[in-house]
């Protein structure tokens, strides 16, 4: 584990990841948005990156896309905790696939329509759906 820092600066944490040549990045969004806004950004080497966590508040599409694309981190997982489980910390198993959509087919009553969601993912992976 490398502490690049006393407190969280992002050349410092990209420095550490350049230097130390991590493979994994911890951090909330804010954080990841702070290294990707450096204006020397593009000067690190961080193409050892493959996977990190990312916690503590709900990451906008557009930070993600770039953490994958512009930090490598295709395996990044997403993380919560929940003060209703006595802050244990959940997560999910990083995805295999990742779609990114501009919208949701929605019912007239505004509810998601998961159950299209799944055939048209199965479809475009050519994968069998239940009762097909």
């Amino acid at each position: 584990m490398v502490i690049p820092a006393r407190a969280f600066d992002p050349a410092q944490t990209l420095d550490a990841v350049q230097r130390e040549r991590c493979t994994v990045l911890y951090g909330v969004p804010t954080m990841f948005i702070a290294e990707l806004a450096l204006p020397d950004f593009a000067g690190y080497d961080v193409s050892s990156l493959r996977t990190g966590v990312m916690a503590g508040s709900p990451c906008p599409v557009h930070v993600m896309k770039r953490v994958i694309a512009d930090m490598g981190m295709a395996e990044v997982t997403i993380c919560y905790g929940m003060t209703e489980t006595s802050g244990r910390l959940a997560h999910y198993k990083i995805p295999r696939y990742v779609k990114v959509v501009d919208a949701f087919p929605m019912t007239v009553t505004g509810k998601v329509r998961k159950v299209e969601m799944r055939e048209v993912s199965a479809r475009e992976l050519g994968a069998a759906t239940a009762g097909s």
